[in-house]
């Protein structure tokens, strides 16, 4: 998590703006995150959704929520 958290910021200094809630965030920030992170449950990367160890992430303007999902 603290890796998609620095690139979530470092996007954000080049691009002035955080990647939307609707977007593949691997894709997004493939640049400024490298090794992309594994689901701990599924063995996956991380993806954002409502599924145990998917990424809960919330974007505004001048800041962001991030997250993991803990639950079943």
């Amino acid at each position: 998590m603290r890796s998609i958290y620095a690139g979530l910021k470092a996007y954000h200094g080049q691009h002035g703006d955080y990647p939307s809630a609707f977007t593949d965030l691997e894709a997004q920030l493939g640049g400024y995150v490298d090794p992309w992170p594994t689901n701990p449950w599924t063995g996956g990367p991380m993806v954002i959704g409502d599924h145990r160890g998917d990424i809960q992430y919330s974007p505004w303007s001048s800041s962001f929520e991030l997250g993991v999902n803990l639950g079943k």
